[in-house]
């Protein structure tokens, strides 16, 4: 049992190497539109999400697990409360998907760390206002768009795509509020690129939008994606679904 519970400890330390530092979160907008389609983060090695919830809410994500070549190791999963203490864990075998539905017993942001490995992780988030937390997320394949807030007075910010060029390569597409593209980079001749971004005024304070897509050559396999020093840490499915610092 005290295996076990130092285990369930390291993992709840894995919220501040994710880029979640505990602190109290709130939803950046009202009660959400319903999801449209079947959107996904695409995941290897080690994903953490938050969920601002009250006593009785649901934490819902769906959870599918894939092999990646000879990688089928199986999926792990831990559910922390607002205390760090464990709520629920699972492990989930590839080519599975799990639907997880789990109670809130305490008001606060719950924390749901996933450890996939070398396997790739499909991360479907259904509560109404929950974000993939991490300034830097390593990523797998295609996943859909992904939405980040960019906080008023934010002048410019820097996006910075890295990929195991020239064999392995990814294209970042950055949209602004309205959807027009902000910036177009691409690995392969680098495997580090930057997107430098001037925000106009009347864009900050608002969701902005990226695409990770096939680069022109390569394959799209790993990547990550980083936000500079001046965005909040926090990725959602759609714009009225981000979670932000409480006041």
């Amino acid at each position: 049992a005290r295996c076990a519970a130092v285990a369930d400890r390291s993992w709840a330390q894995l919220r501040q190497a994710a880029g979640y530092d505990g602190a109290p979160r709130r939803p950046l907008a009202p009660q959400p539109a319903p999801l449209a389609g079947a959107p996904a983060f695409s995941l290897r090695h080690e994903a953490s999400f938050v969920a601002p919830l009250e006593v009785g809410q649901r934490f819902r994500a769906k959870l599918a697990a894939r092999p990646v070549g000879k990688a089928v190791a199986p999926v792990q999963w831990r559910l922390f409360g607002p205390d760090d203490r464990l709520v629920e864990k699972g492990q989930d075998a590839t080519g599975r998907t799990v639907d997880l539905d789990i109670a809130a017993r305490q008001a606060g942001v719950h924390l749901l760390v996933v450890r996939s490995g070398q396997t790739r992780a499909l991360v479907t988030l259904l509560s109404p206002h929950a974000a993939l937390a991490g300034r830097t997320v390593q990523m797998i394949s295609q996943t859909s768009p992904m939405f980040f807030h960019v906080p008023a007075g934010t002048a410019r910010f820097q996006l910075t795509l890295r990929s195991p060029a020239p064999g392995e390569t990814a294209r970042l597409r950055v949209l602004d509020p309205a959807g027009r593209e902000a910036a177009l980079v691409q690995t392969g001749d680098r495997p580090e690129v930057v997107a430098a971004i001037k925000v106009p005024r009347d864009a900050a304070g608002r969701a902005w939008q990226v695409r990770l897509e096939r680069a022109d050559r390569g394959i799209l396999e790993d990547y990550s994606l980083s936000l500079d020093a001046a965005l909040p840490g926090f990725w959602s499915h759609a714009p009225d679904r981000l979670v932000g610092p409480a006041p």
